[in-house]
Parts: C-alpha cells; sequence; structure tokens
C-alpha cells in the first residue's frame, strides 16, 4: 500500500508511471446482457491481483473489498480489515461519500469486530479497498474510467481501477511487460512503486536511497518508518510472468465501470457481491 504518497512521495515518482440504501447485486454471469463483461483475461482474477492481495488486504475471514486504512487522530495509521460506517461495509458506499471522508477535516467512527466483540475507533478514511487505493489516485481512477461520485465502490469497480487505471495508465510500465512491449524488470519495480508490500529487486535502490536485500522484501517506500515489503520481489516476477502468459493465450477483457447503486461483482461465477465472513479476531493494527 502507498501510505508514503500522501505526505512524503517524490513528486517525480508520481508524475511518471506516474488501496448505499436500497443497493441490487449484479451478477457478471448474464450473458449478452451484461456488456461490462467481456471476453478474456480478467487482470482482476489473475496472479497480480491475488499476490498483492496478500500483502494489501487480506486477513484470514475477511472480505478484502471492505478493507481500508485510517488516519488516527494522532496522526499514526491503521488498518482495518472487518469495519463498517453508518453500519456498511466501504464496498455499499458510494466513491463521493468515500472521498468525503478522506478529507483533512473529515473524522468518524468505524465500527469492527474484534473476536465477538463490537468495537469503534476514530479516525480519517486513507487507503481503500481490495488494491489500497489512496484518494488522490481514487480521483485520478474516476477521470480515467468514468466512474462517477454517485457509483458504488463495489467490488466490480474497485477491479476496474486496478485493471483500467493503475495497471493500464498511472503504471504503464506493467501493461507495457504484460502486453510484451517492457521488461519485467520495469514491471517489478512499477508494481513496488504502487503498492508498498512488494519489494524491490535485491541490489536497486529505493525511493529513500535504501538498497533492496537479497531477501527482496525491501519495500520501495522502506525508510519512512510506515511502510514494509511481506511480498519478495520474485513473488512478484512470477506473478506478472502468470498474468503475461494468461494474456498471451486468451487476450485481455475489456470490463467497463458499473454505474448506480448496483453493487456489481468481477467474476462471472460469482451471483452476488462477496459477503464477510464469520468474525474473527482482528487484526494487531488497529489500536482502540
Amino acid at each position: 500500500m502507498t501510505y508514503a504518497q500522501e505526505k512524503k512521495s517524490n513528486p517525480i515518482d508520481a508524475q511518471q508511471s506516474s488501496q448505499t440504501g436500497g443497493a441490487t447485486v449484479a451478477s457478471s454471469n448474464a450473458g449478452a446482457k451484461d456488456a461490462q463483461m467481456t471476453q478474456g483475461f480478467s487482470l482482476e482474477s489473475g496472479a497480480i491481483a491475488n499476490t498483492l492481495e496478500k500483502g494489501e488486504s487480506a486477513k484470514p475471514g475477511c472480505n478484502p473489498y471492505g478493507t481500508f486504512n485510517y488516519y488516527r487522530s494522532n496522526g499514526a495509521l491503521g488498518s482495518c480489515y472487518f469495519g463498517k460506517i453508518d453500519g456498511k461495509p466501504i464496498y455499499e458506499h458510494t466513491v463521493g461519500r468515500l472521498l468525503q471522508l478522506t478529507n483533512s477535516g473529515s473524522t468518524l467512527n468505524f465500527s469492527y469486530t474484534d473476536g465477538d466483540q463490537p468495537r469503534t475507533v476514530q479516525g480519517r478514511l486513507f487507503a481503500l479497498g481490495k488494491y489500497q487505493i489512496i484518494p488522490d489516485t481514487l480521483r485520478a481512477a474516476q477521470i480515467a474510467t468514468g466512474m462517477k461520485d454517485d457509483d458504488l465502490f463495489s467490488p466490480r469497480n474497485q477491479d476496474i481501477c486496478f485493471s483500467k487505471y493503475l495497471i493500464a495508465e498511472k503504471r504503464p510500465a506493467i501493461m507495457n511487460y504484460l502486453l510484451g512491449k517492457g521488461s519485467i524488470d520495469d514491471a517489478a519495480r512499477a508494481v513496488a512503486q504502487e503498492w508498498a508490500s512488494v519489494g524491490i529487486k535485491p541490489g536497486t535502490i529505493n525511493h529513500y536511497n535504501i538498497t533492496g536485500k537479497d531477501s527482496g522484501k525491501t519495500s520501495y517506500y522502506a525508510g519512512d518508518g510506515v511502510n514494509s515489503a511481506s511480498i519478495s520481489y520474485a513473488e512478484i516476477v512470477e506473478a506478472l510472468k502468470a498474468d503475461k502468459a494468461s494474456i498471451e493465450a486468451g487476450g485481455l477483457a475489456n470490463n467497463t465501470v458499473v454505474h448506480g447503486n448496483t453493487i456489481a461483482t468481477s467474476s462471472p461465477t460469482q451471483e452476488a457481491a462477496p459477503k464477510p465472513a464469520e468474525p474473527v479476531a482482528n487484526s494487531a493494527k488497529i489500536d482502540t
């Protein structure tokens, strides 16, 4: 996740290749009626997305699309894997509402479950959903994908932000490699620049002039006092290779945003939006 980018990011890095009531559920298993899903390989169902989920948004029993991070009143960052806002997970809120809650003056109480005990914590939203999309990135993704303020931050729309903006536009080195036009080293570094849980290539230099360790688990943002890598360089390289092979075999799907209050899923086999599993102990990152 890219915590450091809000206050400590390098502007050059950012500019170059540069985380509702009455809602209905749309199945993407709707054949010709569902214009948002097209044939071909969907990046959101691939190895890159699955690998990132392990480091960015997954905990046992949680729904990664509902994960969010927030700033506490003392400025420290917290992670919430089983949280709800106004009684709903973030994928049932509109994009506009979530962006409003990321504003510097916005604080609210999040509810979550620690074992079987309901708890609350106060803070300001920051990185959102399965891909830990930070506020400025989400605003840019809106423009790139045509997503509106009153569209839900649904699983499908989160996936579209990932494939259509983060991979294809903000970090073009990734897409260039997947389409056979770029190097895997450039692609892997671009992944690490976008998601701080991914390590850089051993021996290369990160954002804070720290040399990558032999383990391949030196975050591009290691040195900021916040970020660390749990996904090795070797792991993301294998994921990139796997997705490239899938695209070569079946082409690339051209999925699009779902507008309105539809909690749309991404997988053609899913009939409803993912629901959180039975409560389990929450992450130790949350302090009450």
